[in-house]
């Protein structure tokens, strides 16, 4: 066993957030762990990685050591150091041989790996600190939200390096396409303890009747105030309208954002020639190319991320 825990519990100013949470995680599971909005996710992460106390009894396995990535690791790298030096810090024996490959798989090339942290955008800070972590040898991976700022080929990138990873993952992801093919084991915190589903991402939402993992985690609260108003149950006209006119908003920016996020990755492609073969003679024309090839990146970020918020938002709408 990679993680033995046997009712903990953990309490915050005489609040419960969960007890009697108990769980066996085997050698080389790789699973995902999901909650309602509140019940304690960040929490029990936070005790598994020593960052927090709890009551109960909780260890690791013999020669366990843990690579942990926080939703802020991106936040941690140094940055005045460049991407190959980032990677040459933890890369030891006949890894050493293989940077530049290894930055090439995590889409690093040509003269990226030269590049300051200080001027890579926030997708690919993240994606930098991804390939670092997974060069720890460490036998346990807890990842907390690592698709946060990543395009559609970095998530590839990423799945493709997870599923050939031969140790234990435990996964918190808001991504449902991310998990999907990913995890095989779905384990939800409640108050009460700790609940585990075998089987898909999608097996798992289907059984709890969302369309994805933002409406799960709120349809809890959704009910209880149904429940203690009963007079939210019957939407009047205005209502009815306020909601239909919001998920066709929410509905046509997921499409813009696709269909931006589409040209935009195809304007990068283009222009990863350019900068591959730029003339730097020429200096002045040197920095607007690479400005604006910064900027296309940048932009790619906001909208992905704009993307991911917009279609949380719209799966807490049912059909």
């Amino acid at each position: 066993m990679v993680v033995e825990a046997h009712n903990l519990a953990k309490t915050f100013d005489d609040k419960k957030v969960f007890e009697n949470v108990n769980f066996l995680v085997p050698r080389q599971q790789k699973l995902a762990l999901v909650g309602k909005n509140g019940a304690g996710k960040t929490t029990l992460i936070k005790i598994l990685t020593g960052q927090l106390k709890a009551e109960g009894d909780f260890k690791l396995g013999h020669q366990v050591t843990i690579g942990y990535f926080a939703q802020d690791e991106a936040h941690k790298l140094d940055e005045n150091k460049t991407v190959f030096e980032v990677i040459d810090d933890v890369a030891v024996g006949a890894i050493r041989t293989q940077i530049r490959g290894i930055l090439g798989s995590f889409l690093f090339g040509g003269d990226d790996i030269d590049k300051k942290v200080k001027v890579l955008s926030g997708g690919e800070k993240t994606r930098l600190a991804l390939c670092k972590l997974l060069l720890d040898p460490v036998n346990l991976l807890i990842l907390d939200e690592p698709t946060n700022h990543l395009d559609l080929k970095s998530k590839e990138v990423l799945k493709d390096a997870l599923l050939k990873y031969d140790g234990t993952m435990i996964i918190v992801s808001h991504d449902r396409n991310f998990l999907h093919g990913l995890v095989k084991n779905i384990y939800e915190i409640q108050p009460t303890g700790l609940k585990h589903y075998i089987g898909d991402i999608y097996d798992f939402l289907k059984e709890k009747q969302a369309k994805s993992i933002a409406q799960f985690e709120t349809v809890a609260k959704k009910k209880k105030v149904e429940k203690e108003n009963d007079s939210s149950e019957k939407l009047n006209y205005k209502e009815r309208k306020a909601l239909d006119k919001e998920k066709r908003r929410l509905t046509n920016k997921v499409r813009r954002c696709v269909n931006e996020i589409e040209e935009l990755e195809e304007k990068i492609k283009e222009m990863n020639d350019t900068i591959a073969n730029l003339d730097y003679s020429d200096q002045t024309q040197a920095d607007l190319i690479l400005k604006n090839y910064g900027d296309l990146k940048t932009r790619l970020d906001e909208v992905v991320v704009d993307w991911e918020n917009a279609e949380n938002e719209l799966g807490k709408f049912t059909e």
